[in-house]
This record gives structure tokens, C-alpha cells and sequence, in this order.
């Protein structure tokens, strides 16, 4: 299932206009590094925040494996380890949340239960699958960062891109074509997340940041402009 995010640009391109007007920079130069900063902008302020996404996975790690149902454990009573508990039976058979979880949703669906074997495969698999996808709604914007590099001499837009892991058979995937010289420098930005059946969670947790990010640089090219403009016309005065 495929969605459409729809992002309103009409002012960064108004503030793109008067920046160039008032810029030695070439416009390919120009494009290419405000495409980057949206990029880096967006991605930083979603979810979870730059630097967590370690510890977000932690997190799902320790619920998953979190022991339910009977106490499967015994108190030791002799010896220099007295008193702490010990687990019974191999570790195979105990009972984790992350078994419950997986159990629940092959009966929504009308499949089976898995046993022994079987579940310790479907266990891991689906362990690994909800810790790799801890922001995988950014990992587009990796690709895309990475892309205009070796196009931009200013990142002063603090990304953290590089927290970020993108694993072969991630769920989010970009690409971008950096602006070349020609009659219309472009960039060409192309995002593409793996949501079966709930393209607006994408729309959700994407639309919004990147909207705030085009209206952040558009302001700071604005500002930038202004203060250009101030420092001609103060220039003028003085004489």
C-alpha cells in the first residue's frame, strides 16, 4: 500500500528566491545544502531523539524477554551463591512476553500456535525485527544525508545521522539525486517506508517534522537575507 505525504512549500521556496537573489552562492550550491539541512532537520526531531535509538532498543529487548506466568526459578540454599535465585529448566522453556506477543497474533490471524523449536525461530526472528525497527522512519533521511555529502561544505545543522543503523531488509529505504548545473537545479528526495496496511502512521510521524523543517530553513534563509540587506542599507546611510 502506498501513501502520498503532502508538504506545503510556498514559503521555502519564497525564502529560497530572496536568499539566492542576495547570495554569491550558485544555485546548485544553494539547493543541494538546503535540501541537506531539511533532511538532517527533519530526522532530528523525530522519534525516538537523537542518540536514544540504542536505548529504545534496549528497552524493547528487556520487555520482550521479560518472564511471564508460573516462576520458573528456585532459591538457592547453600553454597556462595545462597539465597539468589536460579533458573529451572533450560532456557528454552521459559515463558516470555515476547512468546505471548507472538502466539496473540498468529490466533488474530487464524494460524496456529508455535511450539518448541518452531517458536524459538519465530522468537528470534521477531525480536530482531522489533529492535531494528527503532527508527526506521528516519533511516530514508540517512540515505539522504549521505547522499548530498560530498555536495554540501556546511553542516551546521547538527545531525546525528550516524546513530542510526540501516539494516540490509529495513523497513524504511531513500535515495536522492543532488542538484546538478542545468536550467532548473533540482533535488530530487525519494522516501520509502514498508508499512503494510498503515500508510497514515507514516504520514503521522513524518508529515509534521518534515513541514516544520522546510518552515525552519525557510525562516533561516529569511533571516540570513535580512540581515544582508540590513548591513547594505546601513552601509548606504553612512554615506
Amino acid at each position: 500500500m502506498s501513501a502520498t505525504i503532502s508538504i506545503d512549500t510556498r514559503q521555502f521556496n519564497r525564502a529560497l528566491q530572496s536568499y539566492y537573489e542576495n547570495t554569491q552562492k550558485g544555485l546548485v550550491e544553494v539547493v543541494n545544502q538546503r535540501a541537506f539541512n531539511v533532511a538532517a532537520r527533519t530526522m532530528d526531531s523525530m522519534k525516538p531523539a537523537p542518540g536514544d535509538e540504542q536505548s529504545e532498543r534496549s528497552k524493547i529487548k528487556l520487555y520482550m524477554n521479560q518472564q511471564v506466568g508460573a516462576d520458573r526459578t528456585r532459591v538457592i540454599k547453600s553454597g556462595p551463591n545462597k539465597g539468589l535465585r536460579k533458573r529451572r529448566g533450560s532456557r528454552a522453556n521459559q515463558l516470555a512476553r515476547v512468546n505471548l506477543i507472538i502466539q496473540a497474533r498468529r490466533a488474530k490471524m487464524g494460524l496456529p500456535g508455535l511450539y518448541g523449536k518452531e517458536m524459538r525461530s519465530a522468537e528470534g526472528k521477531f525480536k530482531l525485527s522489533a529492535q531494528v525497527g527503532v527508527g526506521f522512519l528516519k533511516s530514508p533521511f540517512v540515505a539522504i544525508i549521505k547522499g548530498l555529502l560530498a555536495y554540501v561544505k556546511f553542516r551546521k545543522v547538527k545531525t546525528q545521522w550516524g546513530r542510526i543503523s540501516v539494516w540490509p531488509n529495513s523497513r524504511g529505504s531513500g535515495r536522492v539525486d543532488p542538484a546538478q548545473q542545468g536550467w532548473s537545479p533540482t533535488v530530487t528526495m525519494k522516501m520509502f517506508w514498508h508499512v503494510r496496511g498503515r500508510p497514515t502512521k507514516v504520514d503521522k510521524m513524518t508529515r509534521i517534522p518534515l513541514q516544520l523543517a522546510f518552515a525552519a530553513e525557510g525562516r533561516e534563509m529569511m533571516r540570513h537575507t535580512e540581515e544582508k540587506l540590513q548591513k547594505l542599507a546601513d552601509k548606504i546611510n553612512a554615506k
